[in-house]
């Protein structure tokens, strides 16, 4: 199999699991914010105890946690929305869909280091 068939397939498989992803959000009872905050603990669990594993030690610059809180709010922000929506009407899914693309735009012009960087 070539290297381009085979990430052609992977691809695929990735969204199937993105599907199922959205289906098993609707068959979970928990609400989305604490859905949210188990998955988020158990992969902190799991990272932590990669860490420990491997001996490493993880050092962030209080500049740099700033950032990365940030980052995690977004994400956060994210998850809540995706496992939340199947619960509201489809307009609200529409809402969301328009709204991305000009906080998508407003971040890169105002946090991108490089603007004549695309990415």
């Amino acid at each position: 199999m070539t290297a381009s068939i085979k990430d052609y397939l992977m691809l695929h498989f990735i969204v199937l699991i993105w599907g199922f992803t959205a289906i098993l959000g609707l068959l979970i009872s928990l609400p989305s914010i604490e859905l949210v905050f188990y998955r988020t603990l158990i992969a902190t669990i799991g990272v932590a105890f990669l860490f420990l594993l491997k001996k490493k030690r993880l050092i962030i610059k209080p500049k740099d946690m700033i950032q990365v809180t940030g980052v995690g709010f977004i994400i956060a922000t994210h998850w809540i929305l995706f496992f939340g929506q199947p619960k509201f009407p489809q307009h609200l899914y529409v809402l969301q869909v328009w709204l991305l693309p000009p906080l998508d735009c407003f971040c890169r012009a105002n946090f991108q280091q490089d603007q004549n960087q695309m990415v």
